[in-house]
């Protein structure tokens, strides 16, 4: 314990002693500076919050420290934490501090509580964003269930226009859009007949694409902005209609199995050999082949029964509404009555 002074003694080999005092002396703690101040908190615009963290004010002549944020960082909602001399205190305290709108004036004493010194601490917003460009538009399947592919759209940057073809008969009055502005610009419809600026949401808001749309790109600032025009138009319609890989099944011969009847082609009229008094009763399956966007009446796999000379009707139908129409005519013969065996070989 050297609250007093504290005496040792030294003795020699003929144990005489010198006696030594020891005297502790505590300096005083002046300190009353500020080591490093630094900000937490969060910026925003019209979109998204985001992280703003590690912010460090910088000392500058007279004790007046600043700290630059991002535009968009909220003045009223951070986290300012800091280091200051040992054992020293600052008022306002850090904690108490809940705003930098304006100028804040602190003081800083040091642990003896005597010595002072004053800083002044500034925050200073960043400049806005002035970038207003749209650099994407598009329709994407995953977010518009109607759409057989992905749309992507051609956007004109000088002419400030943006063209979309959709597949032939696509429903364009709900489109969802996914898009792409510049960085921290807000995304509007506005027009025709808008009065009120719709703020677009990216894969989220849908739109009736049914006649052109304007858009705006509005920068950070809120002053910098371009109009866009978007068209929609349709791809030209299929005209496929034609039928083919006909198929007819329900056919058996003398002993149980499978055959395919005698098919020939005219034109649209597709004639079937069938045997007379042996296939009048048979219910048979049609089936056929069309164009992937086509459709046809009936449809391929339908069941029927034919009567001798009495046509069958198809009619295929184009995307485009084109048709077209075929004809299966049954004929029915005298079957063969041939039975000789023509050929018999081990090989």
């Amino acid at each position: 314990d050297y609250t007093t002074p504290v005496a040792f003694t030294v003795y020699d080999e003929a144990c005489r002693t010198v006696e030594y005092f020891v005297t502790v002396t505590i300096l005083p703690n002046t300190g009353n500076n500020i080591l490093s101040l630094t900000l937490d908190g969060e910026a925003s615009d019209c979109y998204d919050t985001w992280d703003a963290n590690d912010l460090d004010f910088m000392p500058g002549a007279d004790n007046y420290w600043t700290v630059t944020v991002p535009y968009g960082f909220n003045l009223d909602d951070f986290v300012l934490t800091g280091e200051l001399s040992q054992g020293a205190t600052m008022m306002p305290a850090m904690a108490a501090i809940t705003s930098y709108t304006d100028e804040i004036a602190v003081t800083v004493t040091a642990v003896d509580g005597l010595a002072t010194q004053d800083f002044t601490l500034k925050v200073m917003v960043g400049p806005a964003s002035t970038a207003h460009e749209l650099m994407a538009f598009n329709f994407m399947m995953e977010e518009n269930e109607g759409l057989t592919r992905d749309v992507i759209g051609m956007v004109d940057q000088s002419t400030h226009r943006v063209d979309l073809v959709v597949p032939y008969g696509t429903d364009v009055t709900s489109l969802v859009t996914c898009f792409e502005v510049s960085p921290h610009a807000c995304f509007y419809m506005n027009g025709p007949d808008i009065t009120d600026y719709a703020l677009q949401t990216d894969c989220v808001s849908a739109n009736d694409f049914t006649d052109p749309l304007h858009f705006t790109v509005r920068a950070q600032d809120g002053v910098s902005e371009d109009n866009y025009n978007v068209v929609v138009t349709f791809e030209d319609p299929d005209l496929g209609n034609t039928l083919s890989g006909l198929k007819i099944g329900g056919l058996m011969d003398c002993l149980g199995y499978a055959i395919e009847p005698d098919v020939t082609m005219d034109g649209g009229v597709y004639t079937i050999r069938l045997r007379e008094g042996m296939d009048e009763d048979t219910y048979f399956t049609v089936m056929f082949d069309i164009p992937e966007l086509a459709t046809a009446m009936p449809a391929s796999g339908f069941s029927t029964m034919f009567e001798d000379g009495v046509a069958v009707e198809i009619v295929v139908t184009a995307q485009s509404g084109a048709k077209a129409t075929y004809t299966l005519m049954p004929e029915y013969v005298t079957p063969s009555d041939k039975k000789q065996l023509t050929y018999f070989a081990f090989e």
